[in-house]
């Protein structure tokens, strides 16, 4: 079973990707992240998602629950979509290639991929 961390959790998306990763038969939601400011610290991911209770507690600290996750999926801005790459690449958890990442990298896909999402 692979653990998945969702970054983003409380959102529209992180909820969908909690929802989706609980009907999977080969997955199982290992952690969920927010940012430090979300009212949703310390709610149960299930219960936002609209699941039930998993026992997966939101928390803001990625580095705090690295052991939970085997990957993550990252749904937040570019300036946190780079920190989660440096916390995942200290606990040995990155690709190589993660370590190419830049702020303009992050902002030119986050670009790409919400013009493309609203044309569907």
């Amino acid at each position: 079973m692979t653990q998945v961390a969702v970054t983003g959790a409380a959102g529209r998306m992180g909820k969908t990707l909690v929802q989706a990763i609980q009907d999977a038969d080969d997955l199982t939601l290992g952690a969920a992240f927010e940012h430090p400011d979300s009212p949703n610290i310390g709610d149960d991911a299930g219960d936002l998602a609209g699941v039930g209770s998993l026992g997966v507690l939101v928390q803001s600290d990625p580095s705090a629950a690295v052991a939970d996750f085997d990957v993550v999926i990252d749904f937040t801005m570019p300036s946190a979509t780079l920190a989660l790459a440096d916390v995942c690449q200290a606990a040995g958890k990155a690709h190589p290639d993660s370590r190419k990442l830049n702020l303009r990298t992050c902002m030119h896909t986050r670009r790409i991929f919400r013009s493309s999402w609203h044309r569907t």
